[in-house]
């Protein structure tokens, strides 16, 4: 990791994260999402410590979204399955809110989610839109 100051790159820290395919910074800049295969890592993107750790998929994760109030990630792995996970839950082990399945032969290329509206949109390979409610 990484920071800019007076146009240099200052080394700040290194995680390794094996076959790691995201990174993303949430929309308020306190966290950054990450994986490691088919692991979702949450770190704090003052000190780099991790918060979370998200467990559930059972191939490597494809894309993740993170809501505009940073309390939500959608993410999708290679299975073609997408997790809802919701950051606002106190309880660590209980992120995982809600499971959609992807009933075509391809997984998600990308998926977004608008928590305003409650839906989960998620584009494929070959011709597929899917939106969730």
């Amino acid at each position: 990791m990484f920071s800019l100051v007076h146009n240099q790159l200052i080394h700040l820290n290194e995680v390794n994260l094996r076959e790691c395919r995201i990174a993303k910074y949430s929309h308020g800049g306190h966290y950054i999402v990450s994986n490691e295969k088919s692991i979702l890592f949450i770190f704090d993107s003052i000190y780099y410590d991790t918060l979370y750790k998200l467990k559930g998929h059972s191939a490597i994760i494809k894309d993740i979204s993170i809501s505009e109030d940073d309390r939500h990630i959608v993410s999708t792995c290679n299975s073609g399955i997408c997790y809802l996970w919701d950051l606002s839950n106190e309880k660590a082990h209980d992120k995982r809110r809600e499971t959609f399945i992807h009933k075509g032969e391809n997984p998600y290329n990308q998926i977004i989610y608008d928590k305003e509206l409650d839906l989960m949109i998620g584009c494929g390979p070959k011709n597929c839109l899917s939106v969730y409610d």
